[in-house]
């Protein structure tokens, strides 16, 4: 244990050290990537935009463009037609050549301040429009010849035939045109494909599936991706980036909305655009290859350590097992194991597996020991079984004197009224309690004749009291045929009726029964219980406490200094319960809040004692 031990230690310390270093890498090749991975889409998502404002710039300062737009505009409708339409087309041509044959941009459209679209690119044609309805007119306005940067969001002119582009987004830069005096005559918008702002970000998809990717500009809206109802994820993550003043060259770990997955999250912003691009990784992917290679690492210590007691095993068996094996047999030697010895050989156990002289000599010492053990153990069973029946009958002789001179009393007392059939049944119920008295019963009586001789104490009873004894017995059928030692009922009935019913009559008796399940470690068994009540004046607080010392500690009447002067029948049927049922029984006594007192005993249904 203690190689092994020294063993585990080590390589917990080598493991951690491994892997502190082996995550710090990680964390930092993490957030390099990721910080790059941002970086670069910030720098690809400028290019594409900085195209745009080249675009629109270069409309905005071509002599060409302000001549064809003015010469249009001064041109009423009303007009030479082919004048205007000539005009117009010369407009587009212009605009067409600044985009380039290669349409570096897909569209831009010059509106005039009294709501007249030109456009040139996926179409090119010229509409009127309702200029201050436009969603980005009154920041554009705001900006005065700064560009505005808005969307995504499709094209709702495009022609209903052109099925590429007519439901693709598209991002719009808008601008005041301006002419050489600086007085404004309209606004350019120059109108680039979605997907061709984010290829790259679309790339880098591609490559981290697991990653997701979120641009939102300063408002808090989302640019990327483009969903009429996007997740809240990327404003979760911003709206944390704000709080906490989090630094774009840092990974930061956070949740997602729902709560269920931890994230890495690195951002960057572009000063240029105004736009955040923000990363969010699943901390369970980063870190799957860490975690890969700590389970490696932690089944290479495992497999070191195995083999390390296999060899230890093999090394020292010959000494620890059979050291196991007679420690074994030592802790279950009890008195089950004694009993089970046999009479021939002294012992039932395996012999000894070992090769060694030492552990042989202390087995068959040991071996001698259990046979002299056994024969002492039964000795002393022997001895404490007749000690035991003594006492019993000590207990029981002593009872039957004193309830005879009781009766006797009463018949002398009937003899002198001349009550003549009351004696008659008087001396035949006693005939019938006094059998019962004398009949043997080493193995206890049912429950049923117990209570029947209860009952018939009783009836003698309220011969002689008349009418100022009433008395009840509830005892259910299946508790009739639970063994309990004999006259274990009677002495309640009878403390009751001597000592409590010192008072004014009328008093009252009730005897009840019940089961109730006891369970233990072991098992679920049983316990039955009988309480007797009167309507007497109690216990003196003394007696009661003396009785339920008893009763609380299991002592007997030699465990204790003096016994109570009083209450010795009560006394008795502790000592009875207590030898009958060793500590498994109930015995208890208190005084009842509204007068009187309350006995209750009670017993397993399978008793480990006997009579």
């Amino acid at each position: 244990m203690v190689y092994s031990t020294l063993i585990i230690v080590v390589l917990l310390a080598t493991a951690t050290l491994f892997y502190t270093f082996y995550r710090r890498s990680a964390m930092n090749r993490i957030i390099a990537e990721q910080n790059q991975l941002s970086t670069a889409i910030i720098e690809a998502t400028d290019s594409e935009v900085a195209t745009m404002d080249t675009v629109s710039m270069n409309i905005f300062y071509s002599t060409l463009v302000e001549s064809h737009l003015q010469r249009y505009m001064m041109l009423s409708a009303d007009e030479d037609f082919e004048e205007r339409l000539r005009t117009q087309q010369a407009l587009m041509d212009t605009i067409s050549a600044v985009i380039g044959p290669f349409q570096i941009v897909n569209q831009v459209n010059i509106y005039s301040l009294e709501g007249h679209m030109i456009g040139a690119g996926l179409f090119n044609q010229q509409i009127n429009v309702d200029l201050p309805n436009k969603d980005w007119y009154e920041r554009t306005s705001e900006l005065d010849g700064a560009k505005n940067l808005t969307g995504p969001k499709p094209l709702q002119y495009i022609d209903a035939g052109n099925y590429h582009f007519r439901d693709r987004p598209f991002l719009s830069m808008t601008r005041f045109y301006k002419d050489g005096t600086l007085e404004a005559k309209g606004i350019i918008e120059v109108l680039q494909d979605y997907n061709a702002v984010f290829s790259y970000l679309k790339r880098m998809r591609q490559y981290h599936p697991n990653a997701s990717f979120y641009v939102l500009d300063a408002k808090g809206l989302y640019v990327y991706p483009y969903n009429p109802t996007p997740d809240t994820a990327g404003v979760h993550y911003l709206n944390l980036i704000e709080q906490r003043n989090w630094k774009p060259q840092a990974a930061h770990r956070a949740t997602d909305p729902d709560g269920r997955r931890q994230q890495i999250i690195t951002y960057a912003s572009s000063d240029y655009t105004g736009w955040t691009v923000i990363v969010a990784s699943p901390s369970s992917i980063v870190y799957q290859p860490l975690i890969h290679f700590t389970w490696i690492f932690l089944g290479l210590g495992m497999a070191v350590l195995l083999l390390t007691l296999i060899v230890s095993f093999a090394v020292s068996g010959t000494i620890i097992r059979p050291l196991a094996d007679l420690h074994a047999t030592i802790a279950g030697t009890n008195i089950t194991t004694l009993r089970a010895l046999d009479s021939d050989t002294g012992c039932t156990q395996e012999n000894l597996r070992t090769s060694l002289d030492e552990l042989q000599a202390i087995d068959s010492a040991f071996r001698a020991m259990q046979q002299k053990l056994n024969q002492a153990v039964i000795q002393l069973v022997s001895a404490q079984t007749q000690e035991a029946h003594a006492k019993l009958l000590a207990v029981q002789s002593q009872m039957d004197p004193h309830f005879l001179y009781n009766n006797l009393a009463t018949i002398q007392a009937m003899a002198d009224e001349g009550m003549n059939l009351e004696i008659s049944q008087f001396t035949k119920e006693m005939s019938y309690m006094l059998r019962y008295i004398a009949a043997k019963s080493e193995q206890g009586v049912p429950l049923a004749e117990e209570i029947q001789y209860v009952e018939t104490y009783l009836r003698l009873m309220k011969i002689r009291l008349q009418s100022n004894l009433s008395y009840t017995v509830d005892i259910p059928n299946h508790m009739h045929a639970i063994a309990v030692p004999k006259l274990l009922v009677q002495p309640l009935v009878e403390n009751s009726i001597k000592h409590g019913f010192s008072g004014t009559p009328p008093w009252s008796l009730a005897i009840s029964g019940w089961i109730e399940p006891v369970s233990d470690r072991h098992a679920v068994s049983e316990k039955w219980f009988v309480s007797v009540t009167d309507n007497g004046h109690g216990f003196c607080p003394e007696i009661l406490a003396s009785l339920n010392h008893y009763a609380e500690n299991r002592l007997s009447p030699d465990d204790s200094c003096g016994q109570p002067s009083e209450g010795m029948g009560l006394l008795n049927t502790y000592m009875r319960l207590r030898l009958f049922y060793h500590d498994d029984f109930t015995f208890h006594v208190n005084n009842n809040p509204g007068g009187g007192a309350t006995v209750t005993i009670g017993g397993t249904t399978s008793p480990g004692g006997s009579e």
